[in-house]
């Protein structure tokens, strides 16, 4: 084999490699359907009432009252998946992430509800609390006996944000949605789905005056990406696609070597 056709064969190699490696940045694995439990949970506390001074008659009297709070709320579990945050070629940060879908039982049209980001724990939880308080405006008129369905989708890419629009369009691969779960007001049933134990969250404590955000959604900046470890599927291809430069480069060079003895 001449010098040549030798560093020819080494050329075609290596960008045919360094292609491989692009492509397999720049494809995104599909997550799997997810799979989600729905529930009610209610962690009702009271608000003691406050006491003053009037200041003209030195008399005790109460300057707030007391009050109850049933601090109901709809918690959705979602069983995470595996996946190694990574940013593509294109300098994108590619994650993990579920979107929950909403809807009265008897009507046809879906409303998204929320964004979660995947976290490192085996479940993924969103608290949504329901009722006049309640921030979701869907879940805000559901009467006793009401029924809502609920829906859930892993995506695994990433969001530009559109100013103009004021809107975030998504690149990536999504699951397809999940199958049904549905959840009645005023039982305690829903639908029967895969059995996660996330823990309880704590009733918060009464003080003096009304919590500021006993019925706010959970902050979901708080949720970061999980970052498992071991070697996704395109780590795996450009670990490969290194190995087979090395093991070509190592014959090609073993060729030209034995031509010149």
């Amino acid at each position: 084999m001449s010098k040549p056709v030798a560093l020819l064969l080494i050329v075609i190699l290596t960008v045919s490699s360094l292609i491989l490696v692009n492509l397999a940045l720049s494809s995104i694995p599909k997550p799997s359907v997810p799979e989600f439990t729905v529930k009610f949970e209610a962690h009702p506390y009271d608000v003691p009432p406050v006491y003053g001074i009037n200041p003209y008659t030195g008399e005790n009297v109460t300057t707030q009252s007391g009050y109850h709070v049933k601090n109901e709320s709809i918690v959705v579990a979602i069983k995470n998946q595996p996946f190694t945050p990574y940013n593509d070629t294109d300098g994108n940060s590619v994650t993990l992430s579920f979107i929950i879908r909403v809807k009265g039982h008897y009507e046809p049209g879906w409303t998204i509800l929320v964004h979660i980001d995947s976290t490192s724990s085996e479940y993924v939880t969103m608290s949504l609390p329901y009722g006049v308080d309640s921030s979701y405006g869907i879940l805000k008129g559901v009467p006793n006996n009401g029924t809502l369905d609920f829906q859930v989708e892993a995506r695994a890419g990433y969001y530009i944000y559109d100013p103009g629009n004021c809107q975030e369009h998504f690149t990536g691969e999504a699951s397809g949605w999940s199958d049904t779960q549905t959840i009645t007001f005023g039982t305690s049933s829903s639908s029967p789905s895969p059995s996660p134990t996330p823990s309880p969250s704590p009733s918060p404590s009464p003080s003096p005056s009304p919590p500021q955000n006993s019925t706010a959604p959970p902050d979901q900046s708080s949720n970061q990406p999980a970052t498992p470890t071991g070697l996704n599927e395109i780590e795996i291809a450009i670990l490969a696609a290194l190995i087979i430069i090395v093991v070509l480069l190592i014959a090609i060079v073993g060729l030209v070597l034995r031509k010149r003895r």
